[in-house]
């Protein structure tokens, strides 16, 4: 996992993240949060001011800006004490900065509106930012929270992965594979030394005692090599070249998911985006007008399943320029419905209204479908996760059995004739040198020719052995 990986518990896992992770993380009105819901909350800002007859554009900026900039200053300091001290909100913590931030939206842009000269209803406006609030920012929240965790997924599925492959790897080889590895190992090495002392030992005299030492320490430093290459190399390969991936996959990847369900998710943002208008259209006092607002976002809603459920079938479901299209195509059908319906007598409002549908119902289809499938895409990684792990296992478990047969055939092979007789030319070599003195020049000899046949008996096995590989 990457060393930036988030230490929200929760993150950082290859479990599901929970509800209470993932809107007590620091995912709850962190700078991302803050600047993505900017443009919509201004937009939501302009059409409350409008519907409540607010003419002066300039003041509705400012108090769209003004209530945003807030938010932050309230939201931004919590989510970065979250991340610096890796600690998770209680559910209800975090609804209650929720309020916190709804209650003074409400009172800021009342509050303006009277500085101006204006009129307005703080308790509706208190009451429409808190539901808003509630709603909205545990929701993008969410999404938010849950896509960062499917990154972290996405790597460790990656991971996962890249473990099975080596594993298998492994698990490919056959007993005779690891035994023919090994032998060449020690072939290759421990011939050439022996080759070189054979070549060397019939020129030693009595009195060599040095050069006799040496070459008992090199007999002796085969000796261990012999012990090595059986215990290292019969229980380890190097994998396949792997190319290590990111810490984390790019963003792209994240918002790459299978969108399934979308009546049901066109259905819920459409309701969604509802709960908004509906309730701002009521306070212009134009009844009409909202029952034409209700027809056109159903109408939306159903322009908006029908092509999903479309690229789905066609397999397009999955990119993402496409997706945001889709959103904007659907939402302006909704604004075609509602000119439609409204006619040539349509208000500056209902204006306002066919510039925001598009708009918002991208931003809840996207929160809104992001939140339904990025969660059922992560419980999906998840399982492949865990599916991997265990196949990984299994793997390793039969390549640990392979490894042992292979290691069981080489302690028979090597320790016994090969090992045993290097190990006795070290200890004959290294004894004779101790003692120069009290041996004679036909003791030196017969050592030396004892050796030497001992030498040739291990050449002599080790050319059988790479025949026999």
């Amino acid at each position: 996992m990457s060393s930036s990986a988030s230490r929200t518990p929760g993150f950082g896992g290859t479990g599901v993240l929970g509800l209470r992770a993932s809107l007590g993380s620091e995912w709850t009105l962190n700078l991302p949060h803050w600047w993505m819901t900017f443009v919509p909350s201004v937009l939501l800002v302009a059409l409350q001011e409008v519907a409540a007859g607010t003419a002066d554009g300039r003041l509705i900026l400012l108090s769209g800006v003004a209530q945003h900039v807030v938010a932050g200053l309230l939201g931004v300091p919590v989510a970065l004490l979250l991340k610096r001290r890796g600690a998770t909100l209680p559910i209800w913590a975090s609804f209650l900065l929720s309020g916190v931030i709804g209650v003074t939206r409400g009172l800021l842009g009342g509050g303006l509106v009277l500085l101006a000269g204006g009129t307005a209803d703080l308790g509706y406006r208190i009451l429409f930012w808190l539901a808003v609030a509630w709603v909205w920012m545990p929701l993008t929240a969410y999404v938010l929270a849950q896509v960062q965790h499917r990154r972290l997924l996405l790597a460790e599925l990656g991971a996962a992965r890249r473990r099975r492959d080596s594993a298998r790897a492994l698990a490919e080889r056959s007993s005779e594979e690891i035994r023919s590895r090994v032998i060449w190992a020690i072939s290759a090495t421990v011939s050439p030394v022996v080759d070189d002392i054979r070549r060397t030992l019939p020129g030693l005299r009595q009195g060599d005692a040095e050069e006799m030492q040496q070459i008992g320490s090199r007999l002796a430093d085969i000796a261990d090599h012999v012990n090595w290459a059986v215990d290292r190399l019969s229980g380890h390969v190097e994998p396949p070249y792997l190319p290590a991936p990111r810490s984390e996959p790019p963003l792209s990847s994240a918002l790459v998911f299978e969108l399934t369900r979308p009546v049901l998710w066109s259905a819920l943002a459409a309701a969604a985006l509802l709960a908004v208008l509906i309730p701002i259209t009521l306070d212009a006092e134009r009844d009409a007008l909202a029952a034409e607002v209700l027809v056109a976002v159903a109408a939306a809603a159903l322009v908006l399943a029908v092509v999903s459920r479309a690229a789905r079938l066609h397999g397009s479901a999955r990119r993402i320029r496409p997706i945001v299209v889709r959103y904007l195509l659907a939402g302006l059908a909704g604004s075609v419905v509602l000119l439609l319906l409204a006619g040539p007598g349509i208000t500056p409002f209902g204006m306002l209204l066919l510039l925001v549908l598009p708009l918002g119902l991208t931003y809840s289809a996207a929160v809104i479908s992001a939140a339904v499938g990025v969660t059922v895409a992560n419980a999906a990684v998840v399982r492949s996760i865990r599916r991997i792990e265990d196949a990984s296992a299994r793997l390793e478990e039969s390549a640990r059995d392979d490894e042992d047969r292979a290691r069981a055939q080489l302690d028979e092979l090597l320790h016994g004739p090969i090992q045993g007789r290097l190990a006795a030319c070290a200890m004959a070599l290294n004894f004779h040198s101790a003692a120069p003195d009290r041996s004679t020049a036909d003791g030196t000899r017969q050592m030396t020719e004892a050796v030497l046949g001992h030498l040739d008996a291990v050449v002599t096995d080790l050319a059988a052995l790479e025949r026999s590989a």
